[in-house]
């Protein structure tokens, strides 16, 4: 310890005491020069200062406003000039780093929820290049907390029954008790919570992939589809197909949507991916191909109208920051992913060309 203060003295004493000296010498000069105005009268004097001298010599413990004035600049320019050899002695500097790793190298777990995140795991996986890496997902909302992932090597979420939330599912038309529910099929869920939702359907619809334990796997929103054509598309077809296509591709998407292209005499109807990139594909063409042959294996359904009244689909990439700059303007925090009509898609067109205008 006492070698530390040593040291410390013998870097940093000199600067104290020069520092201590300066700020008293330039006090005193201070008042004397302020006191000179004595001399030439009290009147002088109240009329440069008034009121303000009252005050700042109460402030001040008695010194004159001149002398506290300059011994605060004095001080702070001391401090700043101590600041700087601080950092200078103690090897401190700023340099860039490529990845979160090098910055917490023990970084092994992030949790994650309320967004889809298939999107974005390329660039979290680029970002924190770690094979201990692990993302764990939650499922809450502003009517309650329902489930989280508690198995890093599963991808799908416990569903929580001890939370105070009563659920029940929606399949259609027809009202599903919890006992009632299948593996593998897309339910809306509704809720009767001891905060006062009776049966309350909250916009969102998962999977459920056990039902001993209950696990589901988030699926979409109730409103974010597309059925235009009978391909009956939801959000948690688009995530496993864009992601199939990433990885074949080398791209890294940062935001879409998808909206339909309705048929007319001379064509078929479609899909338009409005895409934005981070990073772009190899080949624009081998990732829409690689699109569309996930959408037609996860989706059969699509598949069948693929072979009739559906074409494949339109790519349409905009600029970086498109989507961003988008939902500013527009007062969102989200992008919708799937619409059943083209008011979001045109929305987002019309929104480039006033940009580019």
């Amino acid at each position: 310890m006492l070698e530390v203060i040593s040291e410390f003295w013998s870097e940093y004493g000199g600067i104290l005491l020069t520092g201590t000296r300066d700020t008293l010498v330039m006090v005193l000069i201070s008042t004397l020069i302020t006191q000179m105005g004595s001399i030439l009268g009290e009147q002088f004097s109240e009329m440069i200062y008034g009121t303000f001298e009252n005050v700042a010599r109460t402030l001040a413990f008695g010194v004159p406003p001149a002398a506290f004035a300059l011994a605060c600049v004095l001080l702070f320019g001391y401090l700043c000039a101590f600041a700087v050899s601080l950092l200078r002695h103690a090897n401190f500097h700023v340099r860039r780093r490529k990845n979160l790793l090098e910055v917490w190298p023990g970084l092994e777990m992030f949790a994650h929820g309320g967004v889809e995140f298939a999107p974005y795991r390329t660039s979290f996986e680029e970002l924190i290049p770690s094979e201990k890496m692990k993302y764990m997902e939650t499922y809450n909302a502003s009517e309650g907390f329902f489930a989280m992932a508690d198995d890093p090597s599963r991808s799908d979420m416990l569903l929580m029954l001890d939370y105070g939330t009563f659920f029940e599912f929606r399949s259609g038309t027809q009202i599903v008790p919890l006992e009632g529910v299948e593996c593998g099929k897309v339910y809306a869920v509704l809720i009767i919570s001891n905060n006062g939702l009776w049966r309350y359907e909250i916009g969102d619809t998962v999977e459920f992939t056990s039902t001993n334990p209950y696990r589901i796997r988030f699926a979409g929103r109730t409103r974010q589809y597309i059925n235009v054509f009978g391909e009956e598309l939801i959000v948690d077809n688009a995530e496993h197909a864009l992601l199939a296509a990433c990885r074949k591709t080398g791209a890294v998407v940062s935001e879409y949507s998808v909206a339909p292209c309705y048929m007319s005499l001379r064509e078929r109807g479609a899909h338009e991916w409005i895409v934005e990139f981070e990073r772009e594909p190899d080949s624009l063409e081998r990732f829409a191909e690689a699109l569309d042959g996930e959408l037609r294996a996860v989706n059969s359904d699509y598949d069948a109208k693929r072979r009739t009244t559906l074409e494949r689909q339109r790519l349409t990439v905009v600029e970086r920051g498109r989507f961003l700059a988008w939902m500013r303007a527009r007062g969102k925090n989200k992008v919708p992913r799937l619409v059943n009509d083209r008011r979001v898609a045109d929305e987002i067109l019309a929104f480039q060309t006033e940009q580019t205008l």
